[in-house]
């Protein structure tokens, strides 16, 4: 990510509180991270190719399929999962997109785990920066 100067940070923070008012929810928020490569590989974010200053999801935009459940502002650079779809897209992913991530729970307590994701299971994430630091020397 980039640096961005402190009126466009203001920018980008007001219209992000607005839009989280409104009920929708900022993509990272969403997924943990700035991770987005399971949307990319699942066909809901492409590169838009421009440059942007600001950029903060790798040049990415929603595709159309994507925008089913992203709304998408390039100027603040900002992807959100909108109003009320935050739980469509977890069980899309979730069932029949990735199913490495499984639910947990039962009945109405079900949540999700990114269990077996590279990028967003914690203790894989956790091993690979171990595993980083041992061969970097670290004892």
């Amino acid at each position: 990510m980039k640096h961005m100067g402190s009126a466009a940070f203001e920018a980008r923070y007001m219209l992000l509180q607005e839009l989280r008012k409104q009920g929708h929810m900022e993509l990272s928020d969403f997924l943990g991270s700035y991770e987005i490569g399971p949307l990319q590989e699942m066909g809901f974010l492409e590169h838009n190719g421009h440059d942007h200053p600001l950029e903060r999801y790798g040049g990415c935009m929603p595709t159309p399929s994507g925008a089913h459940y992203l709304l998408y502002d390039y100027l603040h650079q900002l992807i959100m999962v909108k109003q009320d779809l935050a739980e469509e897209l977890h069980a899309f992913m979730m069932f029949e997109a990735q199913p490495l991530w499984l639910p947990t729970g039962v009945g109405n307590n079900i949540s999700f785990s990114w269990s077996g994701h590279p990028a967003y299971d914690p203790a894989i994430k956790q091993r690979n920066e171990l595993e980083r630091l041992l061969a970097s020397g670290h004892v």
